[in-house]
């Protein structure tokens, strides 16, 4: 992951996570029929933003694989992009928000 390609793409990981979540919470709160749908989206992103962080740590850290990266290298050598990736993820709910009125 010492990638030049890699390195160059990290800033617009956390750009294509600030459009495809919001996305993705607009089509899937469209087919939920509820009262509150502010108080659903902010449901989702919270359990999403937990999934994310779950299942990131699980495929990057603790399963050994070719690319596996050391808690380090992770949570510290990745700043702030991995950090800016579960904010992206948790304001998506707020993108959202401002366009269903």
């Amino acid at each position: 992951l010492k990638s030049p390609v890699y390195v160059k793409s990290r800033p617009y990981q956390v750009l294509y996570n600030v459009v495809i979540f919001p996305v993705f919470l607009w089509v899937y709160s469209r087919g939920i029929d509820t009262d509150n749908v502010k108080v659903f989206m902010l449901n989702t992103v919270i359990q999403w933003t937990a999934l994310s962080i779950i299942i990131d740590y699980l495929s990057w850290v603790l399963i050994p694989h070719k690319f596996r990266l050391t808690h380090k290298e992770f949570y510290i050598d990745y700043q702030p992009y991995i950090t800016l990736i579960y904010v992206a993820i948790f304001i998506s709910h707020y993108i959202v928000g401002f366009f269903i009125k």
